[in-house]
């Protein structure tokens, strides 16, 4: 127990600091985004790669951009497995504006998965927005 209180007293003046605002300007308020389209694949090939396109809006009041850590998210029967597509650095995303991701050789998922799903990311802190499902063969 000693131990214990001795590391969290450590971080009790760090608790008091005011939030870093560089930091605290990076999240998004009011995130929002819309799927317009999207060329998943339905059917794969085991050990296959493949190349796709996922379009969407930002709905929101607030740019998109890398900094901010927002990310197409792709799940696997609704799990999120870490495939993240990123924003290109010199890319901002402005509310009202559209913008295509570009996914190539992405692997085939794993026998036995039924589906795959979009959404957008602020990694680390939420999912956002619209949410796209494709059920999918794998052969």
């Amino acid at each position: 127990d000693l131990v214990i209180l001795e590391v969290t007293e450590r971080y009790i003046p760090l608790l008091e600091m005011p939030p870093d605002p560089q930091l605290s300007d990076t999240l998004l308020h009011d995130p929002k985004s819309e799927i317009i389209s999207s060329t998943l694949p339905s059917s794969f090939i085991s050990g296959e790669k493949y190349n796709f396109s996922v379009t969407v809006r930002n709905n929101g009041t607030e740019t998109w951009n890398s900094i901010k850590k927002i990310k197409l998210c792709i799940f696997f029967d609704e799990k999120d497995i870490g495939y993240h597509v990123n924003i290109p650095p010199e890319i901002e995303i402005k509310p009202g504006d559209v913008y295509t991701f570009l996914i190539k050789d992405f692997p085939s998922p794993p026998n036995g998965t039924k589906s795959l799903e979009i959404q957008m990311v602020e990694d680390g802190i939420q999912y956002f927005g619209e949410k796209q499902q494709v059920n999918i063969a794998i052969r």
